[in-house]
C-alpha cells in the first residue's frame, strides 16, 4: 500500500485531470461576475440611501408662485423675516432669480429666459427636525405671511427615492449571496457527474487500497482547477464591466459613490472570487465524502 503522495501521481491521469466538467468553469465564471456586479450594486446603493436620507431630513422648500415679480420678492423678504424669528428653524437661504431660471432651462429649454413664463421664487429651509409637528408649524408660519406659498418636504418627494434605493441595494446583496450558494451547488453537481463516470476507476483504487479521503482529495484537485480558473474569469470581466459603467456614467456614479464606502467597498467585491472558490470547494469535498460513503 502506498501513501497519498505516491498515489495521486499514477492514478491522475486515469481520471482525467484536464477537467472535471467541460461547462463548470464558464458557469463559475458567469455566478461570480453576477455576484461581483451585484454586490458592487449594494455597495453603492445602500451607503448613497444612508446618505440621502440624511441630507433630505430636516429640508423643506417654500414655493411662491406669484407673477408680479415685485410682489413676488416682497413675498421672499416678509417669509425670511418671519422664518428668522422661529426658534426651530435653523437656516433659511432663498434661491436666486438666476439660478432658479437655469434650473428651469435644464427641463423646459434655453428658451425660458425670452418668454414671459413667470417662475416661483425657492426658499430653502433646514429645521431642528423633520416631523410631523416640526413641519406643521413651519407650514402654519408661511401661511400666516403668506397664504399663497406653498410647503415642500424635501423627505416627501426625495424619501421614497431613498427607500428604494435601499431596497435595491439589500435585494442585490441577496442576489450576491445566493450567486455564490449556487456556485457550490454547480460543483456539487459537477462532482457528482465525475463520480458517477469514474465509478469502474474508485473501484480499482479502492481494490489497491486507497481510502475515501484520498480518493476525495484527487476529485478535489480537479474542483478546485476548474472552480479558480471560473472565478478568475469572472472576476476579470466584472472588473471590466464596472470600469466600462464608471466611465460611461461618470458623474452619477460620483454623486452615488460619496456615501459609499470606498476603499473597503472594494475589498468586499475582491472577496467574492476567493469566497466562491472557498464554498465551492467545500460543498465539493462533502459531497465526494459522502457519495464514496455511500459506494458499496
Amino acid at each position: 500500500m502506498t501513501g497519498h503522495s505516491n498515489l495521486i501521481p499514477p492514478v491522475a491521469p486515469l481520471l482525467g485531470t484536464r477537467r472535471l466538467s467541460g461547462g463548470m468553469p464558464w458557469v463559475i465564471a458567469i455566478m461570480t461576475a453576477l455576484a461581483m456586479l451585484a454586490m458592487a450594486a449594494a455597495l453603492v446603493l445602500t451607503p448613497a440611501a444612508t446618505a440621502l436620507s440624511g441630507q433630505i431630513a430636516g429640508r423643506a422648500t417654500i414655493q411662491i408662485v406669484q407673477p408680479d415679480a415685485l410682489v413676488r420678492r416682497a413675498d421672499v423678504a416678509e417669509l425670511r423675516r418671519l422664518l428668522a424669528e422661529e426658534p426651530y428653524v435653523v437656516a433659511v437661504r432663498s434661491l436666486p432669480e438666476e439660478e432658479t431660471a437655469r434650473l428651469a432651462e435644464r427641463w423646459l429649454g434655453e428658451g425660458l429666459s425670452q418668454s414671459d413664463l413667470p417662475l416661483p421664487a425657492l426658499i430653502d429651509v433646514d429645521v431642528v427636525r423633520s416631523d410631523d409637528a416640526t413641519m406643521a408649524r413651519l407650514g402654519a408660519a408661511v401661511r400666516s405671511g403668506v397664504p399663497e406659498a406653498r410647503v415642500i418636504p424635501h423627505a416627501e418627494w426625495l424619501g421614497p427615492v431613498a427607500r428604494m434605493m435601499s431596497a435595491i441595494g439589500w435585494i442585490a446583496a441577496a442576489i450576491a449571496a445566493m450567486l455564490i450558494s449556487c456556485a457550490a451547488v454547480v460543483a456539487v453537481l459537477a462532482v457528482r457527474a465525475a463520480l458517477s463516470a469514474q465509478r469502474p476507476m474508485i473501484d480499482i483504487l479502492h481494490l489497491v487500497g486507497a481510502t475515501d479521503v484520498q480518493v476525495a482529495r484527487l476529485f478535489q484537485r480537479l474542483v478546485a482547477r476548474d472552480v479558480m480558473a471560473g472565478a478568475i474569469l469572472g472576476a476579470v470581466a466584472a472588473v471590466c464591466l464596472s470600469l466600462l459603467v464608471v466611465w460611461q456614467t461618470r458623474g452619477l456614479v460620483a454623486g452615488l459613490a460619496e456615501g459609499a464606502g470606498g476603499l473597503a467597498s472594494v475589498v468586499w467585491i475582491l472577496l467574492v472570487p476567493p469566497l466562491v472558490i472557498a464554498v465551492a470547494m467545500l460543498a465539493s469535498r462533502i459531497a465526494v465524502i459522502r457519495a464514496l460513503g455511500e459506494l458499496p
